[in-house]
């Protein structure tokens, strides 16, 4: 069975999951679902980050996808989970929010 490697990235107001409104959000908090997801697949590699501020989440983004020149080395995900937990991603960042994506998916394939 393949070694899964996941990122899971979470925007703004995520770091409130289980204390924020728990009877529409639920009361587990985001430690506590990665605790669950690492007990039922201990082999896999989970790498997690959340922000309250939307430049630091891109900001590690670019930390971990590296400038396509240097990108033979990394070690890429299987699959990225991005919550930006804000409301719509304005028209003008689409571009960058793509060029993430399209990245990251060219080295899966």
């Amino acid at each position: 069975m393949k070694v899964v490697h996941a990122w899971i990235l979470n925007g703004p107001n995520l770091n409130f999951l289980g204390v924020r409104e728990p009877d529409i959000y639920g009361t587990q908090t985001m430690d506590q679902i990665l605790d669950q997801i690492r007990l039922e697949y201990p082999l896999d590699r989970l790498d997690y980050f959340q922000t309250n501020h939307e430049g630091e989440l891109i900001q590690k983004i670019q930390e971990w996808v590296p400038l396509p020149s240097t990108a033979s080395d990394v070690d890429l995900p299987d699959f990225v989970l991005l919550n930006a937990g804000v409301g719509p991603i304005p028209r003008w960042r689409w571009p960058m929010l793509l060029r993430c994506c399209a990245f990251l998916f060219s080295k899966s394939i």
